[in-house]
C-alpha cells in the first residue's frame, strides 16, 4: 500500500544496451544516487534464474540480466533497471513464469515514505529513458506526476494516501479490533471494509 511507479518495456536496440546504461550511471553519479552493477550476460545467469530455466525451458536464453539496481532515496524502493538479452525490462525476481519471457515484466517501485522529489527524479530518469532508448516504455504513476508534471497534485496524492494509511494503523490497534484475530480471512477484510469506510473524508 502506498504511492506506486509501474513500468514495463523494451529496448529499441538491445545491442546499445552499454551505451544505455552509461547514460542511466551518468545520471545516477550527477544525482547522487547509489547503485549495484549486475551483469549475468557473460557469466550465465545467477542460480535462481538457473532453477526457473530447468522448469521452463523456453526460457532459458532469456535468464541473464544486465543494469543497475539504484538507489534513489533511503525511504524508497530501489529501482531497478535491468534487462535480459532481448532487450526486456526485468525484474530481480523475474522467470518465475515461462509467460515473462515474451512480454516482459512490469516492475513496481513504492515511493510513498519518500519526499516527493525522488518520485519526481524516478519519473524524469524513465522519461529520458523512454524520449532516447525504450519508445515503448508503459509507465502507470499512482501520483499522477508522470501525465501531469504537477508536484502539488504529487504531494496532494501521497498526503492522502498517508491519511488513510495513518487512520488505518489507529484503527488496527483500537478497541474495535480486538476480536480480529478470532475472524476468518474473509471476516477480517469485510470488517476492515466497515472500518475504511467510516474514514476520514477525501
Amino acid at each position: 500500500m502506498g504511492i506506486t511507479i509501474h513500468y514495463r518495456g523494451r529496448l529499441n536496440d538491445p545491442s546499445e544496451v552499454d551505451a544505455v546504461l552509461g547514460f542511466v550511471q551518468q545520471m545516477a553519479v550527477a544525482k547522487g544516487w547509489s547503485w549495484t552493477y549486475i551483469d549475468d550476460w557473460d557469466g550465465g545467469a545467477d542460480a535462481q534464474a538457473a532453477r526457473a530455466a530447468e522448469d521452463n525451458p523456453e526460457i532459458a536464453d532469456n535468464t541473464a540480466l544486465k543494469g543497475f539496481v539504484l538507489e534513489v532515496d533511503s525511504k524508497c524502493e530501489a529501482v531497478p533497471l535491468l534487462f535480459d538479452a532481448s532487450g526486456y525490462l526485468r525484474s530481480p525476481f523475474s522467470f518465475s513464469e515461462a509467460c515473462s519471457a515474451e512480454k516482459g515484466d512490469t516492475i513496481a517501485v513504492k515511493t510513498q515514505f519518500a519526499a516527493p522529489e525522488a518520485h519526481i527524479q524516478i519519473v524524469e530518469l524513465l522519461r529520458e529513458l523512454k524520449y532516447r532508448y525504450i519508445a515503448d516504455l508503459e509507465i502507470m504513476d499512482e501520483g499522477e506526476y508522470w501525465e501531469t508534471n504537477d508536484r502539488a497534485l504529487l504531494e496532494k496524492n501521497m498526503d492522502k494516501l498517508k491519511m488513510h494509511m495513518d487512520f488505518l494503523s489507529e484503527a488496527l490497534q483500537s478497541e474495535h479490533c480486538k476480536g480480529l484475530r478470532d475472524l476468518t480471512p474473509e471476516g477480517i477484510a469485510r470488517k476492515l471494509e466497515q472500518m475504511l469506510g467510516k474514514g476520514p473524508e477525501d
